[in-house]
């Protein structure tokens, strides 16, 4: 399982372990999560994507289980120097929305090892027609 920087406006680093099929994105603005059963395809598209970010949005995003690892880092407020008012400024929570997509269950596992061909043969071996 190897981290590898991407050069991408929305996306900072991938990693994928074969095992599970599970493909961890980290985000520029430090986000992190992890999608599950994504083929070894499907990460070394993303890799040779001319837009890194499209390419997510288009093949990955919506389309497999995932869990957030680490939430976006918070927005420092800009400041306002031209401000003359000494009037407390109202300050507005943000609000945090994640993909659309299943969500994971806490103290469920997140991803699975894929089945080896030989155990999926003999599965299907044992069903009765």
């Amino acid at each position: 399982m190897q981290r590898i920087e991407l050069n991408s406006t929305a996306l900072e680093a991938a990693t994928y372990q074969d095992q599970l099929a599970l493909l961890e994105l980290e985000f520029r603005d430090g986000a992190i999560y992890q999608y599950c059963a994504v083929p070894a395809q499907t990460h070394q598209e993303l890799l040779v994507a001319e837009s890194k970010g499209a390419y997510f949005h288009s093949h990955i995003r919506n389309r497999f289980a995932y869990v957030k690892v680490r939430p976006a880092k918070p927005k420092t407020p800009k400041s306002n120097a031209f401000r003359t008012s000494h009037h407390p400024t109202t300050h507005h929570a943000q609000i945090e929305t994640a993909p659309a997509g299943p969500r994971h269950t806490p103290g469920s596992p997140i991803c699975l090892p894929k089945p080896s061909a030989a155990r999926s043969i003999r599965n299907w071996s044992n069903v009765d027609t």
